[in-house]
């Protein structure tokens, strides 16, 4: 089993993510307005490996493919850690 952490966006201008990181190599990602937002995860070393459009109600990405180790995940203007394991 893997460790849940939730991080919760608030005031972002085009969306309100909830995210469970990371269950069973699925990011969850939970958004509660109706516009469209967007997610990117950013490697170490600052590559982007991941650039998600979100759309209202939940969203389920695969980070299998990912290695371990933490990431940059960012959304509009706020910006979090995430640890692949």
């Amino acid at each position: 089993y893997s460790t849940v952490r939730f991080l919760h966006f608030e005031g972002l201008p085009a969306s309100d993510l909830t995210i469970s990181a990371l269950v069973n190599g699925q990011l969850s990602i939970a958004a509660s307005s109706t516009s469209p937002a967007y997610v990117q995860l950013y490697a170490s070393d600052g590559r982007m490996v991941l650039n998600q459009k979100v759309n209202q109600g939940y969203n389920y990405i695969d980070v299998r493919h990912l290695a371990k180790g933490v990431y940059v995940l960012r959304s509009g203007k706020i910006t979090r850690k995430l640890m692949v394991n």
